[in-house]
């Protein structure tokens, strides 16, 4: 029964050390500064989104659903302006697109965790499996029986 204590205190340091690893490709933890901007990009990324979402969607959605003499006759002269707003927003969506930018964004965070997942059962193998280093000769200094 004793033994076992050994053992357990290595599956408690592996977990340990499993935890300290915060990233899915296996790096070290990036340091405040880094977090900090990777935040912030985060916050900027997501405003952007319900911006659009809030905003250009519907705005998108109700000059497409006029007439194009409606829509000559409402915009007047800020046709133009209109007409290369949309134009850059259409070049910019078929950019991202066409190069499946966020398509395969998805793989290869699916890929990342999966393989995460995989080293994890990896390492808890191990624990079950492996000898702790510190168990090496511990029997013949604890009582039997």
């Amino acid at each position: 029964m004793r033994a076992g204590l050994p053992v357990a205190r290595c599956g408690a340091n592996g977990l340990k050390t499993r935890e300290r690893q915060t990233s899915l490709t296996g790096e070290k933890a990036p340091d405040a500064e880094e977090q900090e901007k990777r935040k912030k990009d985060k916050a900027k990324a997501k405003d952007g989104l319900g911006k659009a979402e809030e905003v250009l969607l519907p705005l998108l959605q109700e000059s497409a659903a006029k007439k194009p003499e409606n829509l000559a006759v409402i915009l007047g002269d800020d046709l133009d302006g209109h007409a290369k707003v949309a134009g850059r927003l259409y070049s910019q969506v078929q950019l991202v697109r066409n190069r499946n930018l966020l398509s395969k964004a998805q793989g290869i965070q699916r890929a990342m965790a999966a393989e995460f997942k995989q080293e994890g059962r990896r390492g808890a193998d191990r624990l079950e499996t492996d000898p702790c280093p510190r168990e090496e000769g511990l029997s013949d200094h604890l009582p039997s029986g």
